[in-house]
């Protein structure tokens, strides 16, 4: 995670310079904005994306904990198995 933070910020400027170099200078202000506008949009994706995937391996985990500690549970109170 600290990689990916460290190669972000040397990664936005050079971004931003090709996105908005070549733009007549009347144009700059709506280039920019559109290239925040897109990075804005990408970051909130990307955040969606992973808490979705957070989230759907903690409820799976959680679930899984609940059900094998729901066997535990009835096979101590039922004792041995023994055939019948």
């Amino acid at each position: 995670m600290m990689i990916t933070a460290a190669g972000f910020g040397p990664m936005f400027v050079p971004l931003t310079l090709t996105g908005t170099s070549g733009v007549d200078p009347a144009d700059a202000g709506a280039a920019a904005s559109l290239l925040n506008i897109g990075q804005q949009a990408d970051g909130a994706i990307g955040l969606a994306s992973l808490g979705t995937v957070v989230w759907t391996v903690a409820a799976s985990t959680l679930q899984q904990q609940a059900a094998t500690a729901g066997h535990v549970r009835l096979a101590t109170q039922q004792g041995p198995c023994h055939d019948r």
